[in-house]
């Protein structure tokens, strides 16, 4: 492909990109199949790629990444220097749920996201489906978000033309009404949260304050609760020592683990039965119990 960089890792291991993209940890992730070959094509912090994974030769091939794009952004968001083997292997020795979930899910990779598109996806994730959400995100980005320019040699790659936007910034959505958001989106009763997060984050930036790194912190921002706040220390890379527990968490912890205490309970059985791997524990769970 002229003018269309692609770049490939090789010695890839411990990864899966229906794993990786498809286990509710991202949203702006879409699954094509081009000439046989799946891929992934979506957009992080303003950046566009199509992403495919060889499983029998193990390496991952980024097209429209240069190699300085790699190095500076992607290897970090993939998470590509963490050791998962040994993580699935202190993990497997716990109990047997626990092998099963990580043989289920043994592609799964925690992906280091920016934090502000993190809390406001989050937010708009809170009672919500996949499905919505990707939909209502995608409606924001293309509403309040800077259009990305691709080499037309990447539409050929993915096998059509799509037009692609960065994820609004703090001061994009502070500085709007949360009856624009609605109109934008359709995103309820969140859209006050929405343009609240924005503002208090914009704030925080502005104030050089430090970001938060505990559930409690997080539950400052409108729209945020246990749950959510969770979900974004965790997919956020502030704090894997996290265990998010929604619908399908509760379901395997009282199904496998025959937990059927408060959310605080579940919490406190986590951190004791997994330790500091309950942020990387919980994922391989609800992957497991949503997917299977």
């Amino acid at each position: 492909m002229n003018n269309l960089p692609i770049f490939t890792v090789y010695n890839v291991y411990d990864f899966n990109l229906d794993h990786v993209f498809d286990c509710g940890q991202a949203f702006r992730w879409n699954k094509f199949t081009v000439n046989n070959v799946d891929m992934y094509v979506g957009v992080a912090a303003g950046l566009v790629a199509a992403i495919s994974y060889n499983d029998k030769e193990k390496t991952l091939t980024l097209a429209n990444v240069t190699e300085a794009d790699y190095h500076n952004f992607w290897k970090s968001y993939l998470d590509l220097d963490t050791d998962y083997s040994l993580i699935k292997d202190s993990l497997r020795v716990i109990d047997p749920n626990m092998e099963q979930a990580v043989l289920y899910g043994h592609g799964i990779r925690l992906l280091r996201q920016e934090f502000f598109e993190t809390l406001i996806s989050f937010i708009i994730s809170a009672n919500n489906n996949i499905p919505r959400i990707k939909k209502c995100i995608e409606n924001l980005c293309v509403n309040f978000g800077e259009k990305i320019d691709v080499p037309e040699a990447f539409h050929s790659y993915v096998g059509m033309y799509q037009e692609y936007y960065a994820f609004p910034s703090c001061q994009a959505l502070s500085s709007v009404l949360p009856d624009d958001i609605s109109n934008a989106c359709h995103a309820g009763y969140r859209c006050p949260y929405i343009v609240n997060s924005a503002i208090m984050y914009q704030n925080s930036v502005t104030a050089g304050a430090a970001l938060p790194l505990d559930e409690k912190q997080m539950q400052c921002y409108p729209g945020v609760g246990p749950k959510v706040a969770d979900c974004v220390l965790l997919f956020a890379n502030l704090n894997r020592n996290v265990f998010p527990v929604d619908v399908w968490v509760r379901r395997v912890m009282s199904d496998l683990y025959h937990q059927e205490d408060s959310v605080r309970g579940v919490h406190k059985y986590a951190a004791e039965h997994f330790g500091n791997l309950q942020g990387y524990a919980q994922q391989y769970l609800f992957y497991y119990m949503r997917n299977k």
